[in-house]
């Protein structure tokens, strides 16, 4: 994955996410983190913007995609099987001061 900076066009961050395509992925700055889910079977949270990683859950099969709460704690991720995965994330969440 990479986090680029817009309008100057400039990649800020590179990392290795997934060891296959990534097939969603969402920030949520208020709360620092970012999930993304991954035909390599994973959903990872991550620290954002420093994109270094909290956690990580496997599935059994190719996470179609996935979706986060807007304070980060509950996950929805579908799974190229048909199954959903509903994932409370329990790890401290440090807020950012919001609107």
């Amino acid at each position: 994955m990479r986090l680029w900076s817009f309008p100057a066009c400039q990649v800020l961050v590179t990392i290795e996410a997934h060891a296959g395509r990534v097939r969603s992925l969402q920030i949520l700055p208020r709360v620092g983190l970012a999930v993304s889910a991954g035909y390599d079977r994973y959903v990872k949270i991550w620290r954002f913007p420093e994109m270094t990683l909290v956690t990580s859950f496997a599935t059994d099969s190719a996470v179609a995609a996935a979706a986060a709460s807007d304070d980060g704690r509950l996950i929805v991720a579908g799974d190229a099987q048909g199954c959903a995965h509903f994932l409370r994330f329990e790890g401290r969440i440090s807020r950012t001061p919001g609107p």
